[in-house]
């Protein structure tokens, strides 16, 4: 998960000096925009990737934090964000999913022969070499970080904008 927080106490400073209304357009303004391009950052990183793993992606934001994080298993959310090591190749099952953005897939029924045989292909080429790094929770991270100070700017441009209205 990856969290931008506002300290407590000099949250309590700044509410105490603005409206209600400037602080809702100024500092939740500005929670929401930096989850929301958390989340676009996450979702482009995966791109290519599942569209299960797409989907799992949530951002929510509250008036002192912008929380981004994936629904997935931890050990399938590394996997993606570290890669697969060689010799840690998927089921054929799950190559299936992917190939199809769907869980709900149990088994092969269904599927041609020709069909498993590239599975199989696929599964060998990643048991071989492993499967390339996304970094998309380190990405969405260093992303939000080096984008913290245009969120701030934001933010006094708004209180500075609207501070005797």
């Amino acid at each position: 998960m990856i969290d931008v927080e506002v300290d407590q106490q000099s949250l309590k400073k700044i509410v105490s000096k603005l409206s209600t209304q400037l602080y809702e357009r100024a500092v939740k303004g500005m929670m929401s925009e930096a989850a929301e391009d958390g989340r676009e950052t996450m979702e482009s990183a995966i791109d290519g990737g599942t569209g299960v793993a797409v989907r799992s992606i949530v951002a929510q934001s509250t008036a002192n934090k912008a929380e981004i994080f994936t629904m997935i298993k931890k050990t399938t959310g590394l996997k993606i964000e570290e890669g697969r090591k060689p010799g840690d190749a998927p089921s054929l099952v799950q190559l299936a999913r992917w190939q199809e953005g769907s869980t709900r897939r149990t088994s092969l029924q269904g599927y041609s022969r020709e069909d498993v045989k590239q599975l199989k292909a696929i599964q060998a080429a990643i048991r071989a070499r492993g499967s390339k790094a996304k970094r998309y929770l380190k990405g969405t991270h260093d992303k939000l970080q080096k984008n913290l100070s245009g969120y701030m700017t934001k933010v006094v441009n708004e209180i500075m904008a609207n501070w005797r209205r």
